[in-house]
C-alpha cells in the first residue's frame, strides 16, 4: 500500500471538499443579498385608509401617465388640472403658483412661465415649521414619464390621502408639485424665491425617479444630517440608504429639486429608484415597464417619515455628520463621522498586529505581503482593461450600439472574469509565496483604500473598514490556530464568518451600481468586484495543487461563453427598443427646409428621411445638446410661420447700447431660443422688465460662443426682451421657434424595436433678424 499517495488523495480531497463549500457559502450569501435588494410587495386598493397603498395610488398614475408633458404643453395642463382636482378632493385648496423664473443652466439663459401647484394638510399646532413634500410633474419631450416622475407625484398624493385619514398630525404638510424641474429646476427656485411658505420648512422631502423601478434609495441628505438619519433608521421599515450613495453623487454633475432646497438652506431628503435605467427619459418609462413596488416603497417612506418628524419638537436638531449604510434593506446603521480616523488608527494597529503575528508563526514573510500588495493592483489592472476591451467589442460588433438585452448575463461575464484573473494571478504568485502572505499583501491593498477614502470620502469609508476589520481579525484568529489546523475546517468557518460583512456589503454595493450604470462603466463593476475577490484570497489555500489551474480555467470558459452568448443576441429589440433622434427644420431666411438628427448614423427608419448625410448643410442647432448635429438631410420644404420680432427701443446709453425687443411665437410653439453673434458681447439681460441675475461663478451673461437665451413654456402673446451690448457693432439675433412632434410628411411609424430620444420629434422654425445699429425709433420686424 502506498502510505503516501493514499495521504496526498486525502488531502487532495478534503480540501477539495472545503473549497466547494466556501464557494457555496459565497454563492449562498451573494444571491442572498441580491434578492434581499427589492422593494417590498404592492399593497392592493382595498387596504387600511391610514396606510399607504400603492394600488389607489396606481389609479392616479394611469390617468397622469397617458403622455409626455414637458413644461408648456396642453399634456402637463391637463396634468396640471387632475392634481388640482385630486387636491380639491382632499379638502386641501390648492393654489397655483405662477412665476417667471429665470436662471444659468448649462451654460445658457433658461427663462420659463411655471405654475407650481401647492396645498397645505394644517396641523395641530400653527407655530411649528411645516414638513415640505415635494415631487416635479413635467416630464421630459417624448416620454409619458410615469416612473419620472408620475411615482413622485402619485406618492404624494396618496400620502396626502393616508395622513388625513390617520391622526391630525402637529406639524403642517406642505405638499408642493413643481413645474419645469426638467430644464434646470424652475419651479423650486420659483418656491424659495417667491412663495412665502419657503420661509419656514422644518423638513423636505424629495421623490424622483431615474428608471422603472427597484427599491427605492434614499439617496442624498443635508448636512448636519444626524437627526435626519436617526428618524428615517427609527421609521423606515425597509430602509436603503448609504452615505456612499450621496459621496459618489456629489461627484456627478446630477441635480435634483432638493438642491435648490439645501442652497436655501433647508433640510432635507432625497429618494428615487434605478432599476431600468435605459428606460429614463424615453418612451418606455411608461405605464407598462414601472414597478408598482418602487411606488409603495416610496409611499411607504413618506408616510412613516412624515409623521415622525411632525410629531418632532421643534427644537429636536441633533447636529452632526454620521456615516451610514444599511444591511439587506433590514438594518440602517450609522454612527459619528469623526469616528473615521479613530476607526483607521484601529485599523492600522490591528493589521500591525496580525503581520506581527503571521511572521511569528513563521506565516507570512515581507516578500509574499509585496508579492500579494502587487498581485491584487495587477489583477485590478489587468482585469478592469479585459471588461473595457471586451464591451467595447461588443459594441462594435453591434455597430455601434451599446447593448440592452441580456446586461444582466454581461454582468455575471464580468464578475466571472474577475474571479478568473485574481484566481489566476495569486495562484501564480502562491507558488513561491505562502498564500497568507499574499492574503496579508491584498488586505494591504484594502487598508490604503480604506486610509485613502477615509480622508477623502468619509461617507464611502465604511465600505472597506469594515471588510478589512473583520477580514482581519479572522485572518489573525487562523494565524493563532496549531499548524494542523491551518486547513482544517475550523479555520475555514473563521474565514468565512470574517468574511460575511464584506461579501454582504460589496456584493450589494456591486449590484446597486450596476443597477445604477449598468454596463456603461465596466471597469468600476469589475473593480469592486476585485476588490470584494481580494477578502478571499486566504480560501485559495484549500485549492489542491494539482487542481490548481483548474479554477481560473473553468472561471475564463464560462465567463466567456457568457458573453459570446449574450453578444450574439441582438442589442435590442421589441423588448428593449433603441432610441433614435430626427427633427424637422425650416430656415425661413433661405427657404430650405432640412431633416437634422444627434445620431452618429442613420437607422432603419431615419434612413429613409437622412438620404443625404454628409453632415454639411447643418452643424449646430440649439435642439441637441451641445448644438451638436450629427447627420442633416434635405427635407421638402413647408412655409411655416417663424417667430416675430418687435424692436420697441434701440439707443446708446452711458456707453453701452440698450435694446428692447418684443418676441412673439408662432401659434403652437413651446420653447424660444434667442441667439446673439458669437462676437455680440451682451452685458446685461432683462426679461419682461426684470434684469437677470447670474451666478458670478458663469462670469456674467457673455459666455463663450455668444450668448443664449432659451424660453419655455413662452407665452402666445410673447415677451419683452432688453438686451444691453457694447455699442459700435451690429447686433444680430437668431431666433428658433420649437413645437413638439414632426410635420405630417414624417409620420410614418417607427418599428416597435425604435422609439423617439429626449431631443427628437420636434419642428423648428429659425429666423435671423439683423438690427443694425442703434436706431432714434422704435421700429418692427417680422
Amino acid at each position: 500500500m502506498n502510505i503516501t499517495s493514499s495521504v496526498d488523495h486525502s488531502r487532495t480531497t478534503g480540501g477539495l471538499t472545503r473549497l466547494i463549500c466556501a464557494c457555496l457559502f459565497v454563492a449562498l450569501i451573494v444571491c442572498l443579498t441580491v434578492y434581499r435588494q427589492q422593494p417590498p410587495d404592492a399593497v392592493s386598493g382595498d387596504a387600511p385608509a391610514d396606510v399607504f397603498s400603492s394600488g389607489r395610488a396606481m389609479k392616479h398614475l394611469r390617468a397622469i401617465a397617458v403622455a409626455p408633458h414637458p413644461i408648456g404643453s396642453q399634456a402637463q395642463a391637463n396634468v396640471r388640472e387632475y392634481i388640482r382636482s385630486v387636491l380639491d378632493q382632499q379638502g386641501v385648496q390648492p393654489e397655483y403658483q405662477k412665476t417667471t423664473v429665470a436662471r444659468e443652466f448649462n451654460g445658457e439663459t433658461v427663462v420659463a412661465d411655471v405654475q407650481n401647484i401647492v396645498a397645505r394638510l394644517p396641523g395641530t399646532d400653527a407655530a411649528s415649521d411645516p414638513i415640505l413634500l415635494a415631487a416635479h410633474y413635467d416630464s421630459v419631450p417624448n416620454s409619458p414619464g410615469a416612473s419620472d416622475d408620475g411615482s413622485g407625484i402619485v406618492i404624494l398624493l396618496e400620502t396626502l390621502r393616508a395622513l388625513r385619514a390617520g391622526s391630525p398630525l402637529k406639524k403642517s404638510v406642505i405638499f408642493l408639485f413643481t413645474d419645469g424641474e426638467e430644464i434646470g429646476l424652475m419651479g423650486s427656485k420659483a418656491f424659495v424665491d417667491h412663495h412665502p411658505w419657503a420661509q419656514h420648512v422644518d423638513l423636505v422631502l424629495n421623490f424622483d425617479a431615474r428608471g422603472s423601478g427597484g427599491p427605492m434609495f434614499m439617496f442624498e441628505t443635508s448636512g448636519a444630517n444626524k437627526r435626519l438619519i436617526d428618524g428615517f433608521a427609527r421609521v423606515a421599515q425597509h430602509p436603503f440608504a448609504s452615505s456612499l450613495m450621496y459621496a459618489i453623487y456629489r461627484l456627478l454633475p446630477n441635480s435634483t429639486d432638493l438642491s435648490t432646497f439645501k442652497q436655501a438652506g433647508m433640510s432635507g431628503m432625497n429618494f428615487a429608484f434605478i432599476d431600468g435605467i435605459s428606460r429614463y427619459h424615453t418612451p418606455g418609462d411608461n405605464l407598462a415597464t414601472i414597478d408598482e413596488r418602487s411606488i409603495q416603497h416610496g409611499g411607504s417612506y413618506a408616510l412613516a417619515v412624515t409623521r415622525f418628524f411632525a410629531a418632532q419638537p421643534p427644537d429636536a436638531r441633533a447636529s452632526g455628520e454620521v456615516v451610514y449604510f444599511d444591511v439587506w434593506g433590514k438594518l440602517l446603521i450609522s454612527y459619528a463621522r469623526s469616528w473615521t480616523i479613530p476607526l483607521l488608527l484601529v485599523l492600522l494597529i490591528l493589521y500591525g498586529a496580525v503581520v506581527v503575528t503571521g511572521r511569528r508563526q513563521g506565516l507570512v514573510t515581507f516578500r509574499g505581503v509585496v508579492f500579494g500588495f502587487i498581485s491584487l493592483v495587477g489583477s485590478l489592472i489587468v482585469a478592469a482593461l479585459a471588461a473595457t476591451l471586451l464591451l467595447w467589442g461588443v459594441v462594435k460588433w453591434h455597430g455601434g450600439y451599446a447593448p440592452l438585452a441580456g446586461t444582466w448575463i454581461f454582468f455575471l461575464s464580468f464578475v466571472l472574469l474577475s474571479l478568473a484573473v485574481v484566481a489566476a494571478i495569486f495562484l501564480r504568485s502562491s507558488r513561491r509565496n505562502s498564500v497568507y502572505s499574499l492574503s496579508v499583501g491584498a488586505l494591504l491593498g484594502w487598508l490604503i483604500v480604506a486610509l485613502a477614502t477615509g480622508f477623502l470620502l468619509p461617507g464611502a469609508s465604511y465600505l472597506f473598514i469594515w471588510p478589512l476589520f473583520f477580514s482581519l481579525i479572522a485572518l489573525g484568529l487562523v494565524f493563532l490556530l496549531p499548524v494542523t489546523k491551518q486547513r482544517s475546517w475550523q479555520s475555514l468557518a473563521i474565514l468565512c464568518v470574517g468574511s460575511l460583512p464584506g461579501l454582504v456589503l460589496m456584493a450589494g454595493t456591486t449590484y446597486n451600481i450596476f443597477l445604477g450604470l449598468s454596463l456603461s462603466l465596466p471597469a468600476v463593476l469589475v473593480v469592486l468586484s476585485i476588490f470584494a475577490l481580494g477578502l478571499f484570497v486566504p480560501f485559495l489555500i484549500y485549492v489542491p495543487p494539482r487542481l490548481q489551474w483548474y479554477l481560473p480555467a473553468v472561471t475564463l470558459v464560462v465567463s466567456l461563453a457568457l458573453l459570446i452568448a449574450a453578444s450574439l443576441a441582438p442589442a435590442y429589440g421589441d423588448n428593449f427598443p433603441r432610441t433614435d433622434s430626427l427633427a424637422y427644420e425650416f430656415r425661413s431666411d433661405s427657404g430650405q427646409s432640412f431633416w437634422i438628427s444627434h445620431d452618429r448614423e442613420p437607422d432603419e427608419w431615419t434612413s429613409q428621411f437622412l438620404t443625404h448625410t454628409d453632415g454639411t448643410e447643418i452643424e449646430t442647432s440649439p435642439l441637441f445638446p451641445a448644438h451638436r448635429v450629427m447627420l442633416s438631410g434635405k427635407a421638402p420644404p413647408l412655409n411655416l410661420a417663424s417667430a416675430q420680432l418687435n424692436v420697441i427701443e434701440d439707443h446708446v446709453v452711458n456707453g453701452a447700447r440698450v435694446t428692447r425687443l418684443r418676441l412673439v411665437p408662432p401659434t403652437g410653439a413651446r420653447v424660444l431660443n434667442v441667439q446673439a453673434e458669437p462676437a455680440t458681447r451682451v452685458i446685461s439681460v432683462g426679461v419682461n422688465g426684470e434684469q437677470l441675475r447670474y451666478d458670478a461663478r458663469m462670469g456674467g451673461p457673455s459666455q463663450q460662443g455668444g450668448w443664449e437665451l432659451s424660453y419655455f413654456a413662452v407665452p402666445a402673446d410673447g415677451f419683452d426682451l432688453t438686451l444691453e451690448t457694447t455699442p459700435g457693432a451690429a447686433l444680430k439675433v437668431t431666433i428658433s421657434a420649437f413645437s413638439d412632434g414632426l410635420p405630417a410628411i414624417a409620420q410614418t411609424p417607427r418599428p416597435a424595436r425604435l422609439m423617439a430620444a429626449r431631443y427628437s420629434d420636434m419642428t423648428s422654425v429659425v429666423k435671423t433678424f439683423d438690427l443694425g445699429a442703434p436706431a432714434s425709433s422704435s421700429a418692427s420686424r417680422n
